[in-house]
């Protein structure tokens, strides 16, 4: 029992070290958008402003890690995993 316990253990962990650097990607990448969006885009230039505009319009969606384009790497979607984990073992022991 030990031996199993350790080894989801080790699962919740490895799950966790692939999920933080995505929710890191996805944090920096909408901080970018707030950054650019408060600057004073209205002082600069007209071409700087331009190239501002392109760049808020990329920002609007966040950059993503997936997992084979099919999971998204992320806190939110590493608790729903956990949740999920720990409902089916629930569900699991009360069999016994």
């Amino acid at each position: 029992m030990i031996r199993y316990v350790a080894i989801v253990i080790g699962a919740f962990i490895h799950l966790f070290v692939l999920s933080y650097p995505g929710q890191r990607i996805m944090d920096h990448s909408t901080d970018v958008f707030h950054k650019a969006y408060s600057m004073l885009w209205y002082k600069t230039s007209r071409r700087t402003t331009q190239l501002l505009s392109i760049l808020l319009y990329r920002g609007l969606t966040p950059c993503t890690l997936t997992a084979g384009k099919i999971y998204v790497l992320s806190m939110a979607n590493y608790a729903s995993m956990i949740q999920a984990a720990v409902s089916y073992f629930t569900a699991l022991s009360s069999f016994r």
